[in-house]
């Protein structure tokens, strides 16, 4: 482990506030609400509809940053310094475009899981 790793905290700032960038452009804080709180009514067979193509939006959106956060590891080798400033620079930056505290918080979960696993999550387990 080089023992210069804060060399590398401007490459992280920048790469974690635009995949934050990126998502926000893709899925809008109230979409997000609503995929995570899991509130939305399905009234009828439009509106289950059109919620199951937002769901689907959602979750590749959310596969595509965990991909684009694995190949920036990979091709980085962070360490534990890095994994931890490029968490806390994508939430505070999710939080700066308007996203709430509990889907910051929930990104948390989908770093602590390519963490441990190295693979991407399951469908179910996103949307859980």
């Amino acid at each position: 482990m080089p023992i210069f790793f804060w060399k590398k905290n401007r490459l992280i700032d920048e790469f974690a506030q635009h995949l934050a960038d990126e998502l926000y452009s893709n899925i809008q804080p109230a979409v997000a609400a609503t995929f995570f709180d899991d509130q939305a009514a399905l009234i009828d067979n439009k509106t289950r509809k059109k919620d199951q193509q937002l769901h689907q939006k959602v979750i590749r959106s959310l596969n595509s940053v965990i991909l684009q956060i694995q190949h920036f590891r990979e091709l980085h080798s962070l360490g534990i310094y890095g994994k931890a400033r490029l968490h806390m620079t994508f939430t505070e930056r999710l939080k700066e475009l308007g996203y709430s505290a509990n889907i910051a918080a929930n990104a948390l979960r989908f770093f602590r899981q390519i963490s441990k696993l190295q693979i991407i999550p399951s469908l179910t387990q996103l949307s859980s």
